[in-house]
């Protein structure tokens, strides 16, 4: 069984979609989700990154050849099934095959240095700003906000216990930045602005688009990766792969991708990012029932819509939508709750895909 660290270096601008977008019949989208101003996301839906792997798979099979008809004889199907699993991924599927992809991880960024560097968002517990005598200083690793032993605060999720003093200043709000996984989590900033150092470079298209007799003005935010940086995911594939040029969300951003076959997994990268046992930090987006309110002390966490593209002779947008916690949220647990907090996380389909990891 091959295991890969698949490196994606953007060969240009890209845009990852999400839930809103210009009006675009194609994929169904309501007139709730349409807007003049759309903004690239930073990484793509794992579900993209499954679709990109799972055509690259049939290219590089010897005995099957891609139609862009999509019109296969039974015998083609049947091999179509072996190499890459029947229809796109579901959500409410616990037990979805990819035939020859048996996983793949969460999607990081990496740049190589004196050694491969890892990098993803950092933990939304980060304290931006040293506390005590360094109260002025902009932390430059990875600070989790502090607890008070004893102390407790009342809120909606109770009676939990309470922050140290100046470790959150609601003022400077949460990071939003990334974090070297290799380099004593060292804190990187997200977006290059003037002459500071960033992993994303943003730019923004603007245009006017016919809409019946009237013109109708858009604005459109791409990214680029900043020099040195690419995106990464580890891969566990029954076949070999070799490097080429793929493609990867939307308007067709194309991207190299280098293959390597590699002993390192994603688990040994982001391991030893939680040393304290009565929290969890999520290293993926992850999908997580409200019920998990009652089995936790309390959460600080993003969200992220998702919504599956269903395949049915054509794509489509399912009309259900689900919200995902986001990368880097982070869950603070009651005392011997860890298991059964857990045990709402783990969810084998999802993780499969690189969803619902977790340290």
């Amino acid at each position: 069984m091959p295991k890969y660290m698949i490196r994606l270096k953007p060969l240009g601008e890209f845009f990852f979609g999400g839930e809103e977008g210009f009006e675009d019949k194609k994929w169904g989208r309501s007139e709730d989700n349409q807007t003049n101003i759309i903004k690239s996301r930073r990484f793509p839906q794992q579900t993209a990154l499954l679709g990109m792997l799972r055509k690259e798979v049939l290219i590089q099979d010897d005995e099957f050849e891609l139609k862009a008809s999509f019109n296969y004889k039974d015998k083609e199907c049947k091999r179509m099934k072996s190499l890459i699993g029947k229809g796109s991924f579901n959500i409410e599927n616990s037990k979805q095959s990819f035939g020859l992809i048996n996983s793949i991880s969460p999607l990081l960024l990496t740049k190589k240095i004196d050694e491969r560097h890892f990098y993803m968002p950092t933990p939304r517990d980060h304290s931006k700003k040293g506390h005590g005598e360094k109260k002025e200083k902009m932390n430059t690793s990875y600070s989790p906000f502090e607890r008070e032993e004893g102390e407790t605060i009342r809120t909606n999720f109770g009676e939990i216990k309470a922050f140290k003093k100046g470790s959150f200043d609601a003022k400077e709000g949460l990071s939003d930045s990334f974090i070297d996984l290799t380099d004593k989590k060292k804190i990187i900033k997200s977006e290059k602005s003037g002459s500071d150092e960033g992993i994303f470079i943003n730019f923004e298209r603007v245009g006017i688009e016919k809409k019946g007799e009237k013109d109708a003005f858009y604005k459109q935010s791409f990214y680029k990766l900043n020099k040195g940086f690419e995106f990464v995911f580890f891969a566990d594939v029954d076949t070999p792969l070799k490097s080429s040029i793929v493609e990867l969300g939307k308007g067709r951003s194309t991207f190299k991708m280098e293959v390597e076959e590699i002993d390192i997994s994603y688990k040994d990268i982001v391991g030893g990012l939680n040393n304290e046992s009565d929290k969890i930090i999520l290293t993926s987006d992850a999908y997580i029932e409200e019920d998990i309110d009652k089995v936790i002390d309390f959460s600080i966490k993003g969200s992220i819509s998702f919504r599956n593209i269903k395949t049915d002779k054509r794509l489509i947008r399912s009309k259900k939508k689900y919200n995902f916690w986001q990368r880097g949220s982070v869950i603070y647990l009651k005392d011997e709750k860890k298991e059964d907090v857990i045990e709402k996380i783990r969810k084998e389909n999802l993780n499969k895909i690189g969803y619902n990891k977790f340290v």
